[in-house]
């Protein structure tokens, strides 16, 4: 036996063969080849109970006659195509006829061999549909192994996402810290200005205290305290986003964020010009919406900074039609270089250095807008950058 013939019956001894034969003495002398090659063989003396041990294990190869009681094999043959077009099936017949040859050939029939039986053509016709089927069964091995291979990467991608996730919600935590320590900066020095001031007044000059100046002290000091109270109410909405879609007026977000970055603003010189098409209303996750305005915002902070920018605007402008929303965001920051702009979505893509930013931030705001049914792109304009957030509508 030579090398690829003993590599054949290797893969063929794990197969379960069916093979139908009425007549004994055929059947007996056809087997003593068969074991040759398959471990398992299956038998049965016609087609009917070919069907039935076919139905009830699990079979790789049929060889079967064709003249047989009950049902013939070219009828076993049809009923057995109907559900399995692949499996490899051989007919050994004392028939010659052309009407046979053809009607075989119509069913798919993958090899065929006339009584009596030669055994060298019965070894090379039984080896090429075997190693057709060893070719098939290496492609199913060579299909599974690349399925895992995706669904190992896909999770593997989910996981990063995952991570991406987390880290930008930390990174966001520690600017908002900061956010929050800004706009809670000026009023509490107001709170502790009112407050001392009626206590010098009194304890160390000996001032009367006015009813009036009590009440006028209490009016400040409770507006600076409602201030507080909004700012935190604000930010807790913020660090716990749900997956909650609301209907909701782009003034209104918007007026939000920039509540938010008041004082960030007002310490980095930066002017924002909204502009209205008209009443918009987006049907979105309000908290991960504001999440992409923080950041590029604060993005445009950044450039103005580095650049040293001295007049510093940011224009955001709202247009809607019958299936989109569009809102661009644009400054005058000096634009993105043209070598890095395709890049900046990439996750860990940053332009701001080793302790300058975490490179996230784009990545999650092009992640978070996909989950909103939008888009964010970028484009450089005359003197800065300009984003496009592209909100579909259903």
């Amino acid at each position: 036996m030579n090398q690829s013939l003993e590599k054949l019956v290797e893969f063929t001894k794990n197969l379960t063969l069916l093979y139908v034969e009425d007549e004994k003495y055929s059947r007996e002398q056809t087997i003593s080849i068969l074991e040759l090659f398959f471990d398992k063989i299956v038998i049965a003396v016609d087609g009917k109970e070919a069907l039935e041990k076919y139905n009830q294990e699990t079979i790789d190869f049929i060889i079967t006659d064709i003249n047989m009681p009950n049902i013939n094999g070219l009828k076993l043959i049809e009923i057995i195509r109907e559900n399995n077009k692949y499996i490899p099936i051989m007919i050994v017949s004392a028939h010659s006829d052309t009407n046979f040859f053809l009607e075989s050939i119509k069913l798919g029939v993958d090899g065929y061999l006339i009584k009596p039986i030669e055994s060298e053509q019965f070894i090379y016709q039984i080896s090429k549909n075997l190693h057709n089927l060893y070719l098939q069964n290496q492609m199913k091995d060579y299909h599974k192994n690349l399925e895992a291979q995706v669904t190992k990467q896909v999770q593997e991608l989910r996981e990063k996402d995952k991570l991406l996730i987390q880290q930008t919600k930390l990174a966001t935590m520690g600017e908002m810290m900061d956010v929050i320590a800004h706009q809670w900066k000026q009023p509490i020095n107001i709170i502790s200005m009112n407050t001392s001031l009626i206590w010098e007044l009194y304890s160390e000059y000996g001032v009367p205290i006015d009813p009036k100046d009590i009440q006028k002290c209490y009016s400040s000091v409770s507006i600076q305290v409602q201030h507080l109270v909004k700012t935190l109410d604000d930010f807790r909405k913020f660090f716990r986003p749900n997956e909650t879609i609301e209907t909701v007026n782009i003034k209104d977000l918007l007026d939000s964020v920039l509540l938010l970055m008041h004082d960030d603003l007002m310490k980095n010189i930066i002017t924002i010009d909204i502009f209205y098409d008209e009443d918009i209303q987006l049907d979105v996750n309000v908290s991960e919406i504001k999440h992409i305005f923080i950041n590029l915002i604060n993005n445009s902070k950044d450039a103005f900074n580095q650049n040293n920018i001295k007049n510093r605007k940011i224009s955001i402008s709202c247009k809607q039609n019958a299936n989109s929303t569009k809102i661009a965001i644009k400054d005058n920051a000096g634009g993105i270089p043209s070598d890095i702009i395709e890049d900046i979505f990439e996750p860990n893509f940053t332009t701001k250095g080793e302790v300058g930013g975490t490179g996230i931030g784009l990545y999650m705001s092009r992640f978070i807008a996909k989950k909103n049914a939008a888009t964010i792109d970028v484009e450089n304009v005359s003197d800065g950058v300009k984003f496009i957030l592209l909100f579909n509508r259903n």
